[in-house]
């Protein structure tokens, strides 16, 4: 019976769940997660955990500006239990392009349907933009389940990176995925 309950559990989010943009004032709460995500997840983010972890808190509060050019949302249960992050491409050849950043989840919230509710609020609040036409990210290609999730989002594979990162003297490997966000 335990087992049942257990599963049940894993099958939806938790009715506390809220998603909502983070800000500046956020940041003590943002960064305690970021780090945990970038020490037990090496092979998921460009950001080294060693780099990062001495970086003071007035110095990256300004990744939760909130703008048409970057957003973070967070995801609450009732604490922070995970993020997406969004920023513009720059330069006026490039502003229809989006990119989709630090997605992560604490492994205690996993498999509850959590990631693909930020992702779907990233997706909606990134659409409501002026001129963003697609949304693009990279994933590490053996990281089947973040695949899956942007597999079944409509994020297709355009393209790979091979040797995008070097982890522990071993190379990984990013698939490339885009969504375009208004059909014509």
């Amino acid at each position: 019976m335990k087992n049942k309950d257990s599963s049940d559990k894993k099958s939806k989010a938790p009715e506390e769940l809220v998603i909502k943009l983070l800000s500046e004032k956020d940041i003590e709460i943002f960064w305690p997660l970021r780090l945990q995500a970038l020490r037990d997840e090496p092979r998921a983010f460009g950001a080294d955990f060693e780099e990062s972890k001495s970086l003071e808190l007035k110095d990256v509060a300004g990744r939760l500006e909130c703008s048409d050019d970057k957003f973070v949302l967070g995801a609450f249960c009732p604490e922070l239990v995970g993020t997406v992050g969004f920023f513009r491409q720059n330069g006026i050849k490039k502003r229809h392009l989006g990119t989709i950043w630090g997605v992560y989840l604490a492994p205690e919230f996993r498999g509850m349907n959590i990631a693909r509710q930020l992702m779907v609020a990233a997706i909606m609040y990134a659409q409501e933009l002026p001129d963003l036409e697609y949304l693009q990210l990279s994933v590490a290609i053996p990281n089947k389940p973040a695949t899956k999730l942007y597999k079944s989002l409509g994020f297709e594979k355009y393209g790979v990176e091979t040797a995008a990162l070097k982890v522990d003297g071993k190379y990984v490997d990013e698939a490339l995925m885009q969504l375009q966000l208004h059909q014509e």
